[in-house]
């Protein structure tokens, strides 16, 4: 059989085609429903806003105080920040857990109710997402230049007639994929400039994940406090 490991992989392309078109479309929509939720949340702004607050109070008289914002990595140090011990508070409290002290009452329901659909999000690379469109792109360019080859059309070969048809619906929904990468990658981008963040290609994804990490974490450190108080 003439090019029969050609063959083979052009089957193979067709055989993985649409599962793996599926699977980069889920994780176009989970991330577009990320960037939306973000966009709409009522309580995170109040919350960043809070800790815009507290960070400026104590920051108070030196070169840091007065910011007028932070960036969402400042997010992670939260909880690294503790206050001093003393006879008055023998025990240790984080940055963050002040923050859930003082901040409204049900902030935690309502911010995982308006970001419940970052956590899937927060796992996936829009990176990869580009790469399966562009590996999906060279298989049908492969498979286009095997159609051409004089090597295939014999009696009895039915190559041509089993792939080239599929080809051309293949490479419209690839263009239809390709249509939505775009559109998400121009979410993220613009994401990144609502919070006044550069963006980043290979770190596109990255503010999603910061902005999960911190829901998580405030949730438990309102957990913590409630335990705390009940003791």
């Amino acid at each position: 059989v003439p090019r029969l490991s050609q063959r083979l992989a052009c089957f193979l392309s067709k055989l993985t085609f649409e599962q793996r078109k599926k699977d980069a479309e889920a994780q176009v929509e989970a991330i577009n429903k990320a960037v939306q939720c973000l966009r709409g949340s009522k309580t995170l702004p109040l919350l960043l806003a809070l800790v815009l607050q507290v960070g400026n109070a104590l920051n108070a008289g030196t070169p840091r105080g007065a910011a007028a914002g932070f960036t969402s990595e400042a997010l992670g140090k939260l909880a690294e920040t503790k206050s001093t011990v003393s006879d008055a508070r023998p025990a240790q409290t984080s940055l963050l857990h002040y923050v859930a002290r003082v901040a409204p009452a049900e902030s935690s329901k309502q911010l995982r109710l308006e970001l419940r659909d970052l956590e899937e999000a927060a796992t996936l690379s829009s990176a990869g997402v580009a790469e399966e469109l562009d590996g999906l792109c060279k298989e049908l360019d492969v498979l286009g230049s095997e159609l051409s080859s004089p090597e295939y059309g014999g009696k009895g070969d039915g190559f041509v007639a089993a792939l080239g048809s599929w080809r051309g619906a293949a490479a419209k929904k690839v263009e239809a994929l390709r249509a939505r990468v775009e559109g998400m990658l121009s979410g993220l981008q613009q994401l990144h400039a609502y919070w006044g963040e550069a963006y980043v290609a290979s770190e596109a994804e990255a503010l999603l994940s910061r902005v999960h990490s911190f829901a998580a974490s405030f949730g438990k450190a309102c957990r913590d406090n409630e335990r705390e108080d009940h003791m």
